[in-house]
């Protein structure tokens, strides 16, 4: 039940948005516009508003616009004429025929369609210009593009910015930018150019302030403070690419997936865990170390609530999660359905416009870097899903909160 309102909340904004796109330039463009339904299956509710009937249908899952002289209509009139001058010799002569023609036609249009015969040449789709009807056609893509702009400032005004609460850096690879500088795995941050930092957005705006200028950041280490020197930030597709932090979270617990195991086990949102099979943990990196690779296994957790200690049996459950920053390479983890814990600060609409254009921009490069990378065979086309894929992992944003689902829209 869960796939199934998920599916639907993602699906009826998409297409009639997409379709909506299609209907607006095609009423622009002089078109004929017959029907803007919204569904599909039998119409339960209709209405006209001038020369195009509006509808609801039984099954609130696509939409259609029908214009006349579409693509349908085209190769109809083909067989038409073609059948016309095959018998323009015939008695009766290609009048009759034409008739004839024409009132079979009539069986194609439902009662309360205007049929495509008595509507001028001139407001067909088909009589069209070029360049016209590709504005017609892109449109539905291109009103989709606006909507993930609308979802996302929505999302990203509504939600506010997560901050966590934390400078002190995670895992570096020996191999990474950020270790040859000189960061090291447990570094905390304390200041970068001078401005002091305490979480990960104070960190964010520090480092967006530096621009593409030589800065110093200051860190606290066991051995005592040091400065590592770098040369400039750099970004790429709109996104900080270097000095990226990876941050390490305590072992607070921020969200919690509904019916996950977490969630089954009495695990909730605020919930601090302590031990895993008796292993202490106080990072959220220990904790994934030993959830990961523990697959369908019983696990004793002990956790921490208002000063009380709770503990109960959790099944980590297989996911499938990318290799590092990889496009291509996937790996199955064990994972309990928690995520680290955040704070939220509200957020201004000009903040909320540009975080959302921020991440549809790079979500956007993102699946134009997939389908080159599916174009030239470097990754499995079985990764692409069509409905039933999309309904199974609808279902599973939701289940995370409604932020995560319009976010996966």
């Amino acid at each position: 039940m869960t796939q199934l309102l998920a599916f639907a909340l993602i699906l009826v904004p998409v297409i009639v948005f997409h379709e909506f796109g299609h209907f607006i330039v095609a009423k622009m463009a002089g078109i004929y516009v017959k029907t803007f339904s919204v569904g599909f299956g039998p119409k339960i509710l209709k209405f006209h508003i001038g020369e195009t009937q509006y509808a609801l249908s039984a099954i609130p899952l696509g939409g259609s616009v029908k214009m006349a002289g579409d693509a349908a209509r085209e190769e109809e009139q083909d067989v038409a004429e073609a059948d016309v001058v095959m018998d323009e010799d015939a008695p009766g002569g290609s009048d009759a025929e034409a008739e004839r023609q024409r009132v079979g036609e009539e069986l194609l249009y439902p009662s309360d369609e205007v049929p495509d015969y008595e509507i001028p040449e001139h407001r067909h789709f088909r009589n069209k210009p070029l360049l016209t009807r590709l504005a017609v056609i892109t449109a539905g893509p291109f009103a989709n593009l606006i909507l993930a702009f609308i979802v996302m400032i929505g999302v990203a005004w509504h939600q506010g910015r997560p901050v966590f609460p934390t400078t002190t850096l995670g895992e570096l690879d020996a191999v990474s930018e950020e270790y040859k500088v000189g960061f090291r795995s447990g570094d905390e941050l304390l200041s970068i150019n001078g401005t002091p930092v305490s979480d990960s957005h104070e960190i964010r705006e520090a480092l967006a302030a530096v621009g593409d200028t030589p800065f110093d950041v200051r860190v606290q280490r066991e051995s005592g403070e040091s400065i590592v020197r770098i040369a400039a930030a750099r970004y790429e597709d709109g996104r900080r690419a270097f000095p990226r932090f990876p941050l390490r979270y305590d072992t607070r617990i921020g969200a919690v997936k509904t019916d996950g195991p977490a969630d089954q086990a009495g695990i909730q949102p605020g919930d601090r865990i302590l031990e895993v099979e008796g292993t202490a943990v106080r990072y959220y990196d220990e904790l994934a170390d030993l959830i990961n690779p523990a697959i369908g296994e019983s696990l004793q957790v002990r956790w921490e609530r208002d000063g009380a200690i709770l503990s109960a049996t959790v099944i980590p459950e297989g996911e499938e999660r990318p290799v590092g920053g990889s496009m291509t390479e996937t790996e199955m983890i064990g994972r309990i359905q928690i995520d680290p814990f955040y704070l939220v600060t509200p957020v201004s609409f000009l903040e909320a416009v540009e975080e959302g254009s921020s991440t549809v921009w790079f979500l956007t490069s993102a699946t134009v870097k997939v389908l080159g990378i599916l174009l030239t065979g470097q990754a499995d086309r079985d990764s692409i899903g069509g409905p039933i894929r999309i309904g199974q992992e609808a279902g599973s944003a939701l289940q995370w909160g409604f932020a995560v689902l319009f976010r996966f829209m």
